[in-house]
C-alpha cells in the first residue's frame, strides 16, 4: 500500500515548499490531482466572505469592521474610446496586508471540510489545492474522481471558478499497474501525466525530480543571460554586483532543495546540468 506519512509546508528562501515523505511497499498506488482556481484572489465574492465570517461565529463589531472595508468601493478605467468607466468592486480580498489571507483561509477553509472518499486526502496552500487518493489497487480511480467533483462542486459554491489544466500523477510502488486508471469528473476525463507543478516544484511519479532539474537548468539560463544583458548599464562587474549576481541564481537553483535534494545527490546527470 501507498502511504503518504506526512505532509508540512517549509518557508524556503522567498517561497513556500510542500514537502511530502512517503513510504512505498507493496503494489500500491496514489493519485495526486492539482487545481488550479482563476485568479483565485481576485474573484472571491464579499458576498461569500460574509457568510464565511458569520458560520465561524466571529463577533458582529469584527464583522461591521469587515464589512466596512468591503463595502462601497470602485474601480475607475478608460475604455477604447478615451471614457472612463466607473464599475462596483464586489470581489477580491485585501491584497498586501494580514487581513487579505486570513478572510481567504476562513472562506476558503470549507474546502477542507467537505465529505472524504476512504483514502482521500485534500491539501491546501493559498490557493493551489491538491487531492491525494490511496489504494491498493487502480479502484483509487473512483475515489479519486468522487473526490475531485466534490472538490470543485465546492469551489463553485464559493463563487470561485477552477482552470479547465487540471493535472494529476499517478505514484506506485515496486510494479507498475499493467492499465494506468482513468479519472472521470462528470464527463470529462482527467489525463494523468508524468509529472506536475506545484508549488514551484515539478513532482513527478518516479520522485526522480527530472523534469524539476531540467526546468530550473531552463530557468537559470534565462536568469542568466538577462543578468548579463543588464551588466553594462551597471558600468560592468564589481564585487557587489557580483554577489547579487551569485545571489540571484542560487535563489533559483536552490528553491525547495529540502524535497529534491535527496533526487539530486543520487543523479550525476542533474549535478552535471546544473554544475
Amino acid at each position: 500500500m501507498f502511504v503518504c506519512e506526512r505532509v508540512y509546508s517549509q518557508k524556503i528562501g522567498s517561497g513556500p515548499i510542500l514537502s511530502c515523505d512517503s513510504e512505498r511497499s507493496g503494489d500500491g498506488i496514489a493519485i495526486v490531482i492539482g487545481i488550479d482556481i482563476e485568479n483565485a484572489f481576485n474573484s472571491l465574492p464579499w458576498k461569500t466572505i460574509r457568510r464565511a465570517l458569520s458560520d465561524r461565529g466571529v463577533p458582529d463589531y469584527l464583522r461591521r469592521i469587515v464589512d466596512s472595508y468591503l463595502s462601497d468601493r470602485f474601480v475607475e478605467y478608460q475604455v477604447m474610446d478615451g471614457t472612463t468607466v466607473r464599475r462596483r468592486m464586489e470581489a477580491e480580498v485585501p491584497q498586501g496586508s494580514v487581513l487579505g489571507p486570513l478572510l481567504w483561509n476562513l472562506t476558503f477553509d470549507s474546502t477542507l471540510r467537505i465529505d472524504r472518499e476512504p483514502g482521500c486526502h485534500i491539501i491546501c496552500y493559498a490557493d493551489d489545492t491538491l487531492i491525494i487518493a490511496t489504494e491498493e489497487d487502480v479502484g483509487v480511480a473512483a475515489h479519486a474522481g468522487i473526490q475531485t467533483a466534490r472538490v470543485l462542486r465546492q469551489i463553485k459554491r464559493l463563487g470561485l471558478k477552477s482552470e479547465r489544466k487540471t493535472e494529476a500523477v499517478i505514484f506506485h510502488g515496486r510494479l507498475k499497474p499493467d492499465n494506468l486508471p482513468s479519472i472521470l469528473v462528470g464527463n470529462s476525463r482527467i489525463k494523468l501525466g508524468k509529472s506536475m507543478k506545484y508549488l514551484g516544484i515539478f513532482i513527478d511519479s518516479r520522485w526522480s525530480f527530472t523534469d524539476h532539474f531540467a526546468y530550473v537548468e531552463s530557468k537559470v539560463a534565462k536568469v542568466t543571460r538577462a543578468l548579463g544583458r543588464l551588466m553594462p548599464n551597471w558600468r560592468g562587474p564589481g564585487e557587489n554586483k557580483r554577489q547579487l549576481f551569485a545571489k540571484v541564481v542560487q535563489s533559483v537553483l536552490f528553491y525547495g532543495a529540502p524535497v529534491w535534494s535527496d533526487a539530486f545527490m543520487a543523479s550525476k546527470r542533474a549535478q552535471r546540468s546544473l554544475r
